[in-house]
């Protein structure tokens, strides 16, 4: 690349395990800020509720989703099955332990 590095040759999608946001954006802002474009919020709000229940009902429980996914805006669909896709696989791996 000539000149250095251009904005937005990077996107990332998905969890950082960070326990926060803010540390999140630092953490990515600080490696990669020249040339990134997007970047996910850490997922710090449902690891958050899913530690909170881990706290009052133990390891063994399930995750639900919102109602009416068939009602809702379909652009939405694919960000709903990921997030919950993530929060599944984050019960899961804490049940593990």
């Amino acid at each position: 690349m000539s000149g250095g590095p251009r904005r937005g040759l990077a996107h990332l999608i998905g969890s950082v395990p960070l326990p926060s946001g803010e540390e999140v954006f630092r953490r990515l802002a600080s490696t990669l800020g020249p040339v990134l474009s997007r970047m996910p919020d850490g997922e710090t709000g449902e690891r958050r509720r899913i530690d909170a229940a881990r706290a009052v009902v133990g390891r063994d429980f399930g995750v639900a989703t919102e109602c009416g996914w068939g009602r809702g805006d379909p652009a939405r669909l694919d960000g709903l099955l990921q997030s919950h896709l993530r929060a599944v696989d984050y019960v899961a791996e804490g049940a593990r332990r």
